[in-house]
C-alpha cells in the first residue's frame, strides 16, 4: 500500500513539474522570438541594416527631429517649458543636443545634431543617435526580425544567417551584439542582450554626427519667442478691469491685486506683484492673463475675498496683457 502511494505521489509529484514547465516556457515564449509582423518586416532590409521600425514607423538615421513629432512623440524628460517649446528653438551650427521622447509607455533618448555651417531650428536638424527604453516586442524590431526578447542567441544566427557585418554574440546574460555599416556615415546599432534576452538597441552614426567633432549644448532661445509660443497655446481669461483693491489675510495687508470681470459678468483676480506699476492700470482697462496649457489649472482653486464679502478666483498670470500691451511676463528676466 505504501508503495502504491509513493509511486502515485512521485507520479503526481513529475506530472506537476511538467506541467508548471510547459506553463513556464509558455510565459516565456509568448514575448520571446522574432518578429512575425509582416508590414515591419517589408520596411527593414539587409541592404540597409541600420534601419530601425520604432511603433510601427520605420526610421534610417539622420531623420530630421520633426519626423518623430509628426509620428506621436512627444518631449519628455522634466517638463520644463523650455524643453518643450521646441517649434521656438534652434540649433547652432556645429553642435549637438540631448533630449527625451516618449509615446505609448516608450521612451526614446537622443542626440540631435546641426553637422552644417549654420544655425538651424532645433525641429530640423537630424536625430543622430538613438537609444530605446521601456520597448516591448514588435515596439522595436531591426534587421532580420530581431526585437524586444528575441533570444540573444537567435539574434546572433539570424544576422548570420543574412551575412551583415556583426560582432560580439547574445548567448551570454549580460551582451551585446554590434551591428555596422561603414558605407552609412560608419553608424551602428548595438544590441543589448540582458538576461539571454534583446532589451534594447542604440542606433548611432559616425563621422560628422558623432561627439568628436560636435559641441554639446542646451536648449535655450529667446524670451520673446518664449513668450509669443506659450501665448499662443495657452488658455487665459479677458475681461475689462474692475479696479486694483488691496487684499489681506488674517487682519494682515498682503499686497494689491486687479479685479476684473469676465464676459459672463464672473469676477477673477491677478496678479499681486510689488514690481507691477498698478497706478498704470485703470478701471474700464481690458486685461488677458494668460495662465497655461491647461484649461483647469487658471485659479488652481485659491479664492481670496473680495470687498463686498464673497470670494473670488485668483488666477496666477504666467503673462499679463493689459490693453494689448504686456504688463509682466514670468520670461522677462
Amino acid at each position: 500500500m505504501m508503495k502504491q502511494i509513493s509511486k502515485t505521489v512521485i507520479l503526481g509529484t513529475l506530472m506537476f513539474m511538467l506541467l508548471m514547465s510547459m506553463v513556464g516556457c509558455g510565459g516565456r515564449d509568448e514575448g520571446a522570438g522574432l518578429s512575425e509582423n509582416e508590414a515591419f518586416l517589408g520596411l527593414l532590409s539587409a541592404d540597409e541594416p541600420l534601419g530601425i521600425v520604432l511603433l510601427g514607423d520605420y526610421y534610417l538615421l539622420p531623420e530630421p527631429l520633426h519626423r518623430f513629432i509628426e509620428n506621436g512623440w512627444q518631449v519628455a524628460g522634466g517638463g520644463s517649458l523650455r524643453f518643450e517649446a521646441i517649434d521656438v528653438l534652434t540649433l547652432a551650427a556645429g553642435t549637438i543636443m540631448e533630449m527625451q521622447l516618449e509615446k505609448e509607455d516608450m521612451h526614446l533618448y537622443l542626440d540631435v545634431a546641426n553637422a552644417g555651417h549654420e544655425d538651424v531650428p532645433l525641429l530640423d536638424a537630424a536625430v543622430s543617435r538613438l537609444r530605446t527604453g521601456g520597448a516591448k516586442k514588435d515596439q522595436a524590431v531591426i534587421v532580420g526580425g530581431i526585437t524586444i526578447n528575441t533570444s540573444g542567441e537567435d539574434a546572433a544566427n539570424r544576422l548570420q544567417y543574412l551575412d551583415v557585418t556583426h560582432s560580439g554574440g547574445g548567448s551570454g546574460r549580460q551582451s551585446s551584439i554590434r551591428i555596422s555599416d561603414e558605407t552609412h556615415f560608419g553608424g551602428q546599432i548595438w544590441v543589448r542582450v540582458d538576461g539571454h534576452t534583446v532589451h534594447s538597441f542604440s542606433v548611432e552614426l559616425g563621422e560628422q554626427y558623432d561627439w568628436d567633432s560636435l559641441t554639446l549644448v542646451f536648449p535655450e532661445t529667446s524670451d520673446e519667442a518664449l513668450e509669443a509660443w506659450f501665448m499662443s497655446v495657452s488658455y487665459y481669461f479677458e475681461g475689462v478691469v474692475v479696479g486694483v483693491y488691496y487684499i489681506g489675510r488674517d487682519d494682515m495687508t498682503i499686497g494689491e491685486t486687479i479685479v476684473a470681470r469676465d464676459g459672463d459678468g464672473n469676477l477673477f483676480a491677478t496678479v499681486r506683484d510689488h514690481r507691477i506699476n498698478f497706478e498704470d492700470i485703470q478701471s474700464g482697462d481690458s486685461i488677458k492673463v494668460y495662465y497655461g496649457h491647461t484649461e483647469h489649472r487658471g485659479s488652481l482653486g485659491t479664492l481670496i475675498q473680495y470687498i463686498d464679502g464673497s470670494r473670488i478666483p485668483y488666477v496666477q498670470a504666467q503673462v499679463l496683457v493689459i490693453n494689448g500691451e504686456i504688463h509682466r511676463s514670468v520670461f522677462q528676466r
